[in-house]
């Protein structure tokens, strides 16, 4: 009788330890997995919906990587990394694997980079300090013209 109830024992706790393990497997491939989009339309429902995905956006300028890794707070956490320049000067190449994260509201389907100020990162601090040079040259390249300008006003 008593080896009956020892057995009974190992078995319920085999029992369980297997349903256990099995419940954090699970919970884990949850966790971590990520639909992989092939097209535009199934990222933005992704994106609309928060749900984690990834999708390379191919353009004749770059090739982004967009990751969608859930909701933060109020929000829908996107990581955005510039994988490849295609085109533009030699500058634009300093860009290349660096990241930003975005903080879009739950239920928009705008890319991130449309509310950039949502963003934050290497990526975004670099494309803002580019953008500030080129227009500084371009400042200094037609300040005549930009002087004259002002006069007619």
């Amino acid at each position: 009788m008593l080896k009956e109830v020892r057995i009974n024992k190992i078995i319920l706790i085999s029992v369980l330890s297997v349903l256990l393990a099995l419940f954090i497997i699970i919970n884990i491939f949850l966790y971590f997995h990520a639909t992989k989009c092939k097209d535009v339309n199934c990222f933005t429902n992704a994106l609309a919906s928060c749900n984690r995905a990834n999708w390379i956006k191919e353009d004749s300028r770059a090739s982004w990587l967009y990751t969608i890794k859930g909701m933060k707070s109020e929000n829908c956490k996107i990581n955005v990394k510039l994988l490849q320049i295609k085109s533009g000067s030699l500058s634009n190449q300093n860009l290349e694997g660096k990241t930003m994260d975005c903080y879009i509201p739950i239920g928009s389907s705008d890319f991130p980079e449309k509310q950039i100020s949502k963003c934050n990162g290497l990526l975004k601090e670099d494309i803002q300090n580019l953008i500030i040079q080129r227009m500084h040259a371009y400042l200094l390249e037609n300040i005549g013209e930009i002087s004259q300008n002002f006069e007619g006003i």
